[in-house]
């Protein structure tokens, strides 16, 4: 985990986590999970249709071939465990960011959302994440770089039912361990915060003691 992550957009961001309409969100998100996670079963090339501009109001596809593929699936190979294996997906996670950034222009979104330039196109808010690092989660598994973990179906969190926010979610193999994705906290090329879920849901904030661990 790279605890030396930038602290900055770390807190709960209105464009994001204060949703009163959260059923649009959920058919949302849903209907871009069903209808755009790629349904090869090998390691590529893939075409990803990329989410930002918040609430997947816009997409643009950005494609991982088979060689941009070829060293992300020799580091996964390198996991000797879970642990090694969440780290590694966290870097993972933000290599394929760097990617679509040079396709799309999420490369301008910002960790959480109050540094986000909403006049230009890119911003992502959380909706825009869990769909994104879920496709690429769904990428690796589908090619056999996870040895250790299922990806399981998108987090949701409620408070009061006035805040609300998502997250891409892992299950440890062995030990049905849930562990959060979370890259909506980071700017793109920084690795995914992993935070167990039991944490995930109270809150927590991702760099606080014990909150975020791989």
């Amino acid at each position: 985990m790279n605890t030396n992550a930038p602290r900055a957009g770390l807190r709960a961001r209105p464009g994001c986590e204060q949703r009163l309409a959260r059923v649009f969100a959920l058919l949302a998100l849903g209907s871009f999970l069903a209808c755009h996670l790629p349904a090869t079963a090998d390691a590529g090339p893939a075409e990803i249709p990329i989410c930002f501009d918040y609430g997947c109001a816009r997409s643009a596809p950005a494609r991982f071939d088979a060689q941009w593929m070829l060293p992300v699936a020799r580091r996964l190979a390198g996991a000797r465990n879970a642990v090694e294996e969440r780290v590694l997906i966290a870097e993972a996670v933000a290599a394929f960011y760097v990617e679509a950034g040079r396709q799309t222009p999420v490369w301008r979104d910002r960790g959480g959302n109050q540094q986000d330039d909403t006049a230009l196109p890119g911003a992502m808010d959380c909706l825009d994440h869990t769909a994104n690092t879920t496709a690429f989660l769904r990428l690796l598994e589908r090619g056999g770089m996870l040895r250790f973990h299922d990806v399981g179906v998108p987090l949701q969190r409620l408070r009061l039912m006035l805040a609300e926010h998502w997250s891409a979610r892992l299950v440890e193999r062995a030990t049905a361990d849930e562990f959060a994705i979370e890259s909506w906290y980071v700017d793109p090329g920084v690795p995914a915060v992993v935070m167990p879920v039991a944490r995930w849901r109270q809150w927590a904030e991702p760099f606080a003691s014990g909150a975020a661990t791989p």
